[in-house]
């Protein structure tokens, strides 16, 4: 990990002071899964244990924010068992799915990434920082193409989804809207020939517009339907025959 020249120096020494460590495209801790990706971050600033972006599995739990309480139980639960299975598991720290997938990996025992679209200093709400700290004092780590006083912008969300995508062999869609982020995602995964799964949530009166995006990923897009326990290590499986072979 090198400090990248082109910061401030009032802003290195914010880094700094917060241990953010900044790695280039060129350096050797460089996740190897970015490099091949259309317009790869020449920077990235992390903050954890940075050898977590070379682990040798990778998988997502992404989904709505406005999740139901059965969604959320739902992605603690595979959160969990992804992280006990040795995976580490990806998400982006948002309210929600993502943060169920969080919690459930790090009650697993396991290891956890963040992506987030803005700078790891500036981490908006006090639950995501509560979760953020959890993260980095469980061993996991907080990853951000953006430095300490970056703008914000909501194009920096979409270019989070993709590194989701690209860092992850498999991504499993807890809850989803039609018209949501979490397609985006699913996009990127689809463009990269990632292995996605959806959970298939109970149908008639259990439906939610939280859940008829599954239902839309599972009929109309051909995602895998998760339904149990099972069909979470299946989709393992499969996951690890994709590593094998490549």
């Amino acid at each position: 990990m090198v400090a990248n020249m082109n910061l401030k120096p009032e802003i290195q020494a914010i880094h700094d002071e917060a241990g953010i460590v900044t790695i280039t495209i060129d350096d050797p801790g460089y996740p190897e899964k970015l490099k091949g990706i259309d317009n790869p971050p020449k920077v990235l600033y992390a903050l954890g244990d940075v050898s977590l972006l070379n682990a040798e599995k990778h998988s997502a739990v992404i989904g709505t924010r406005a999740v139901t309480m059965k969604g959320m139980d739902v992605a603690i639960g595979i959160g969990n068992m992804l992280a006990m299975a040795g995976e580490v598991v990806v998400s982006g720290l948002a309210d929600g799915c993502d943060t169920g997938g969080h919690l459930g990996a790090l009650g697993g025992g396991g290891k956890t990434i963040a992506i987030l679209p803005y700078a790891i200093t500036e981490i908006p709400t006090d639950r995501q920082r509560q979760i953020a700290g959890r993260i980095v004092d469980g061993g996991g780590l907080l990853v951000s193409e953006y430095a300490h006083g970056t703008p914000s912008d909501d194009e920096f969300y979409a270019a989070r989804d993709r590194l989701q995508a690209a860092m992850s062999e498999g991504l499993i869609v807890v809850e989803s809207q039609v018209d949501e982020g979490t397609m985006v995602t699913v996009a990127f995964a689809e463009e990269m020939g990632k292995l996605l799964g959806a959970y298939r949530h109970p149908g008639g009166f259990d439906m939610t517009d939280t859940s008829e995006g599954n239902e839309y990923l599972i009929k109309e897009r051909g995602v895998r339907p998760i339904t149990n326990m099972k069909s979470v290590n299946k989709f393992m499986d499969d996951m690890n025959e994709i590593r094998r072979n490549k």
